[in-house]
């Protein structure tokens, strides 16, 4: 299975998919979470609750992985590994609505350019005010990426 370029790992990265984000619990076993998430070149951003588990996992130990595909067998597949940060929270209104509109495009592009669901989940952001939230933003430290069904000799007998 070959790479995909830095061209083609950005164009799928870019892609309205749900990620789904590895954190370790405090006992050791694996979590795993479905979120949405921003790529911008070379981080990956998420809007989370801060009352979610695997935020509770991330804050005793940064180390996560994030695995994308899309829903078929034969798409590229991209698994990130990296540390995780809080860079804002929702206490702080200015900084996390400044966070949010990072987010608009991929809002557009998730919704399939349709204006009025843009602007209906942008109403969301209100709501998110009152509830606790944070920016967190993961440090990229490796990124292995496949496409296509042409496995490499090392899986055969």
């Amino acid at each position: 299975m070959a790479s995909l370029s830095t061209d083609e790992l950005n164009a799928f990265l870019a892609l309205p998919l749900t990620a789904r984000l590895g954190s370790i619990t405090s006992d050791g076993y694996p979590f795993v979470t479905p979120v949405s998430y921003l790529w911008d070149g070379g981080s990956m951003c998420f809007s989370v609750r801060a009352r979610a588990a695997f935020l509770a996992n991330i804050r005793l130990n940064p180390r996560i992985c994030v695995s994308i595909t899309a829903e078929n067998n034969w798409s590229p597949r991209v698994l990130l590994l990296g540390d995780a940060s809080i860079v804002c929270t929702s206490e702080d209104g200015a900084a996390w609505r400044d966070w949010k509109d990072l987010w608009f495009s991929r809002w557009t592009a998730y919704y399939g350019g349709d204006a009025n669901k843009v602007e209906e989940s942008s109403r969301h952001i209100e709501e998110e005010l009152r509830m606790p939230m944070v920016g967190l933003k993961m440090a990229i430290t490796r990124i292995i990426s496949f496409q296509g069904d042409d496995y490499p000799p090392k899986y055969y007998r």
